[in-house]
């Protein structure tokens, strides 16, 4: 689950096992510079393209601040983004980088598209920088103390890396992790 502040009121979580990000997907051949060099927002780098995203999420509010005058389709799902991509619909599309790549630029529909930047890390849209934790019930102490333990040395020893790499082509480790 995402650690939120609102969350923290009525569980615990363990360490941070994940990040929370965004990334924009498109053609691999697509003209466009959704991002700086700096890694500042660019929205002159998307003109005149269209951007899909989740409805109502975190990424909505991102772009509607950070590209005042993209064009923007918005979607109930992930899938359907996907599938307005895929059909030209939409130039790019905006979501977490490890659903995008699970879905679909792991799948044979995806060899023609790619991740259009890097990803996207900030903490006053995607939360406060520390990612995705095991949620656990706050009179379970000794749990919480055996979780955070496990994960812990996982990341010390590399195991929790070589998931990472087994599975993504990026990393999703939290940067407490790295």
């Amino acid at each position: 689950m995402s650690i939120t502040e609102e969350r923290l009121q009525s569980i615990n979580f363990s360490v941070p096992y994940r990040s929370s990000a965004a990334r924009f997907v498109g053609l691999k051949t697509l003209d466009a510079k959704p991002v700086t060099d700096a890694g500042e927002p660019n929205p002159e780098g998307v003109a005149g393209k269209t951007i899909g995203l989740q409805r109502s999420s975190t990424y909505a509010k991102y772009i509607a601040e950070k590209y005042p005058q993209a064009t923007v389709s918005e979607y109930d799902k992930v899938d359907n983004m996907i599938l307005d991509l895929q059909a030209g619909r939409v130039d790019l599309i905006f979501a977490g980088p490890i659903k995008l790549d699970n879905d679909f630029l792991s799948k044979p529909e995806g060899k023609d598209y790619g991740f259009v930047g890097p990803e996207i890390d900030d903490a006053s849209y995607f939360g406060p920088g520390i990612g995705i934790g095991i949620g656990i019930r706050k009179a379970d102490e000794d749990l919480l103390k055996n979780v955070d333990g496990a994960l812990t040395a996982m990341f010390k020893d590399g195991n929790f890396k070589a998931i990472n790499d087994k599975f993504w082509s990026f990393s999703v480790l939290p940067a407490a992790a790295k």
